[in-house]
């Protein structure tokens, strides 16, 4: 759901409120939640002050915002947080209220937008590291013909030395890379513990490794140079 959503928020180009929910019980479990979360779903697509929001996301009564929401939880209702900005507003039976919204560019400003006969997005992976982590496997999704790279570090999107060298000659070899996080809050910083820009990686500031795929396969396919890619990761 948070990929989706966030997929659209930089593809829509209107700015009609669109809400994706969900739900986490069946209907046939007790306290089921998907009939309150789809009945406060439509109440805030169909709410004036949800327009120019970009694409929300409405899950156990509160509304977030497609690029900070991301699923933290396996089975509680209250799966859904946006643990660095926290929700946009509260939806109680209907009732829509909101207490901020997006800083981040979105649906009708996005220049990614998508047009009807779109060709098939770029092949981006995503690579976890871990302590003694084995550069081989890197080497190995490198050379499957993917276009981008997300590897998701250790701290501040860090690479093994090992995997660093796999990673820079990846990049020398026309595979863009971005420098994303394992770790659940926080971004990911330009030119800090990594030189990105003797290396022409890319940050993902605080996306997370999904969404920062996302982006990646959208900017590919706009055949956008590394300095406009990194903007967006800034600005979108």
């Amino acid at each position: 759901l948070e990929e989706t959503a966030y997929f659209l928020n930089l593809t829509v180009a209107y700015d009609k409120p669109v809400v994706l929910t969900g739900s986490m019980r069946p209907g046939s479990a007790l306290s089921a939640d998907g009939a309150m979360n789809l009945y406060n779903a439509v109440a805030v697509a169909a709410a004036e002050n949800s327009r120019n929001k970009g694409v929300l996301v409405v899950m156990n009564d509160r509304i977030y915002s497609a690029r900070g929401v991301r699923k933290c939880d396996t089975i509680n209702p209250a799966a859904f947080a946006d643990r660095e900005n926290g929700p946009l507003g509260r939806v109680n039976y209907g009732k829509v209220s909101f207490n901020t919204k997006p800083d981040k560019r979105h649906t009708y400003q996005s220049v990614l937008k998508l047009g009807i006969f779109a060709a098939a997005l770029p092949e981006v992976a995503i690579v976890y590291g871990y302590a003694g982590i084995n550069p081989q496997i890197v080497e190995t999704v490198c050379n499957s013909g993917i276009k981008g790279l997300v590897y998701a570090g250790v701290g501040n999107g860090n690479p093994s030395e090992e995997v660093l060298a796999v990673l820079a000659k990846a990049s020398t070899d026309g595979i863009t890379v971005v420098r994303a996080t394992r770790v659940p809050d926080g971004p990911v910083t330009l030119d800090a513990e990594v030189d990105d820009a003797k290396y022409g990686f890319i940050v993902s500031d605080s996306l997370t490794p999904q969404k920062a795929r996302i982006l990646l396969m959208l900017a590919l396919q706009k055949q956008l140079p590394r300095n406009e890619i990194q903007q967006l990761y800034f600005e979108y």
